[in-house]
C-alpha cells in the first residue's frame, strides 16, 4: 500500500549533488578544469585567455542544462504574463507571429482552391449532413455514373473520404452518413465554411 501524502521538498543543494552523482565524468572535468584554472592563476594577477578557457570548460558540461531549464523558465514565465510582443536582437516576436499567421493564411488559401466546386460539394453534403442529420445537408444520393464516380474516388483517394467499395453503392442511396468523412476531409469543410467560401 503506498502512501499518498505531499511530496517532501528537496534543497537545490540535495538537487545539485544528485546531480553531481549522476554525472561522474561531467563533475571530474569541470573539478579538473578549475583546479588548472586556480593553479594557472595562482602567481598572476590578470586573467588571460588560457584561463577564461579553463573556466568555460568547467562550465560546460552543466551549462547545457542549465539553458534548457532556463529557456523553460523564461517560456512559462512569458506565457504566465500573457506578454504578446517583446524583442529579441531587434526583432519582434509579435512581428513573426503576424508574419506566421499571414503565411498560414496564404497555404490555407493554396489548400482551399485545390478542390474543384463540384467535388467540395460532395464532401460538404457528406460532413455536414452527418453532423446534422435532419438539416439542411439531409440528402445527398448516389448516381451510378463516370462524373460522380470520379469524384468520390477523388475524395476517397486524396484522404477526405474513409475507404469505401463502389459495389456497395445502391444508385439512389443516402451517402449522408453511409460514407465517412475523415479528420482531414472535416477540417477542409470547417475551414472553408469558416472562410465563407
Amino acid at each position: 500500500m503506498s502512501d499518498i501524502g505531499p511530496r517532501p521538498t528537496v534543497s537545490y543543494s540535495s538537487r545539485l549533488f544528485r546531480e553531481i552523482a549522476t554525472r561522474p565524468l561531467a563533475t571530474l572535468f569541470s573539478v579538473i578544469c578549475v583546479i588548472l584554472f586556480v593553479l594557472q592563476a595562482h602567481n598572476t594577477v590578470k586573467i588571460d585567455g588560457y584561463g577564461i578557457s579553463l573556466l568555460a570548460m568547467a562550465a560546460l558540461p552543466w551549462s547545457l542544462k542549465a539553458v534548457e531549464v532556463i529557456a523553460d523558465a523564461i517560456g512559462q514565465a512569458l506565457v504566465h504574463a500573457n506578454i504578446k510582443s517583446f524583442q529579441i536582437a531587434g526583432v519582434k516576436v509579435e512581428q513573426i507571429e503576424k508574419k506566421l499567421d499571414e503565411q498560414r493564411r496564404i497555404l490555407d488559401d493554396l489548400i482551399l482552391y485545390t478542390m474543384a466546386f463540384h467535388i467540395y460539394d460532395k464532401l460538404k453534403f457528406l460532413h455536414l449532413g452527418a453532423l446534422d442529420p435532419h438539416g439542411e445537408y439531409e440528402e445527398y444520393k448516389y448516381v451510378n455514373d463516370e462524373a460522380f464516380n470520379h469524384d468520390l474516388r477523388y475524395l476517397r483517394d486524396h484522404g477526405y473520404l474513409e475507404l469505401f467499395q463502389f459495389a456497395d453503392l445502391v444508385p439512389g442511396q443516402n451517402l449522408v452518413g453511409k460514407l465517412k468523412v475523415t479528420e482531414m476531409g472535416q477540417r477542409f469543410v470547417n475551414l472553408r465554411v469558416a472562410r465563407g467560401l
